[in-house]
C-alpha cells in the first residue's frame, strides 16, 4: 500500500470518528469504557 494511500485513509477514518463521537455527545463517551 502507498503511502498517499495510507495517509487518505487515516485521514477519512479520523473524520469519521470526529463526526461519530459529535454524534454520540460527550456524556455518552465519557460513560464508555476501554477495558
Amino acid at each position: 500500500m502507498e503511502l498517499q494511500e495510507l495517509a487518505i485513509r487515516m485521514f477519512i477514518a479520523f473524520i469519521v470518528l470526529l463526526t461519530v463521537t459529535r454524534i454520540m455527545g460527550r456524556k455518552e463517551i465519557a460513560q464508555m469504557t476501554f477495558f
